[in-house]
């Protein structure tokens, strides 16, 4: 438990760390670290499990007891009777795949992630994997939250214009580090006017 929340609380730092830079003199690392540490925390603290209990399929017996008497005689006969497992009904009728714990988490994280900063989709992924997310859960959260990664290169492109200078042809290959397209990059650097 302490290493998984070291290594929630490690992220931030590092994910700034590339930001910032090390010529960045600016007290926005230590607010966005701060901030970002405490969604990461917030969401380890309030995902839980939900447990439900499903029906059992197998088969109920029933047994019956028999008793007839011919002249006298008694017999005793003990019928055993099997009742389907399922009704008709409920044969017909296809249960609807559920998000696993795993896929709720890897959502949560995902939204605290993009409400601080911005990713590109592949950058989003890569991050969830690397909190341990196995790729298809991260992909699952990516996809399900249908994030607009245009408006995502513009966020990107202006953080970095904030913290840096950049040349138009810098900004788009830093982008497309980043894991923008080509069209996601030029689309951020043509929104801060460069």
């Amino acid at each position: 438990m302490i290493k998984k929340v070291l290594g929630w609380i490690f992220i931030p730092y590092v994910m700034v760390g590339i930001l910032v830079g090390r010529k960045t003199k600016s007290n926005i690392a230590g607010v966005m670290v701060g901030i970002l540490a405490f969604f990461m925390l917030y969401a380890i603290v309030s995902t839980g499990d939900s447990t439900e209990s499903t029906p059992s399929n197998k088969p109920s017996k029933k047994i019956t007891i028999e008793t007839t008497t011919i002249n006298k005689i008694s017999t005793t006969k003990i019928i055993e009777t099997k009742t389907p497992e399922i009704s008709k009904a409920k044969k017909s009728i296809k249960p609807t795949k559920k998000e696993t714990v795993a896929q709720k988490n890897a959502i949560s994280a995902a939204e605290s992630y993009i409400s601080i900063m911005a990713f590109s989709r592949t950058g989003l992924i890569k991050q969830l994997k690397f909190d341990g997310y196995s790729k298809e859960d991260a992909e699952y959260a990516v996809d399900k939250l249908k994030i607009n990664y245009n408006k995502q290169a513009e966020k990107a492109a202006k953080n970095y214009l904030d913290l840096m200078a950049f040349s138009r042809s810098g900004l788009i290959k830093q982008l497309k580090f980043d894991g923008y397209t080509q069209e996601q990059a030029v689309h951020g650097v043509d929104s801060v006017g460069l």
